[in-house]
């Protein structure tokens, strides 16, 4: 395998609101990995944005982080460039996480109904108050 310029970067983790905390996570999950480094670091408003040597790699951190603290993913990516031999598109992929501050027990109300939190990760999974019924609720509709 043919190694990579110091600046190139294959994706970009964006951690959001309260990443102080994931940043050890995050340092030790790339040392035990030695065809994936984190190429440089830079603080935005709001957050860190890590650039990464693996789109792969990122893709499966964005699992590990997701079952680790719950909160929302958002995968993305944007073309880069194309293969001069292949001609085929390459592109850049961009993992978004917002960490939940919502933990297992914690009480939310969602359209007037007081719901307890089971889970929180790729979506809120509850339980009515009132009547015990599970319920799953999407991020974007809380």
């Amino acid at each position: 395998m043919e190694k990579k310029p110091d600046q190139y970067f294959e994706g970009v983790l964006q951690l959001r609101a309260g990443y102080k905390e994931h940043e050890d996570f995050i340092k030790e999950l790339f040392s035990l990995r030695a065809n994936a480094y984190i190429v440089k670091e830079e603080e935005v408003r709001g957050g860190i944005d890590y650039y990464v040597s693996s789109q792969k790699y990122l893709r499966g951190l964005g699992t590990k982080l997701q079952e680790k603290f719950g909160g929302e993913i958002i995968n993305s990516r944007k073309l880069h460039t194309r293969d001069k031999n292949t001609q085929k598109e390459l592109y850049r992929a961009f993992l978004l996480f917002r960490p939940s501050n919502l933990k297992k027990g914690d009480i939310v109300v969602h359209r007037g109904e007081e719901i307890e939190v089971i889970t929180a990760t790729k979506e809120l999974f509850g339980r009515y108050k009132k009547n015990n019924k599970k319920v799953h609720i999407k991020w974007k509709d809380l």
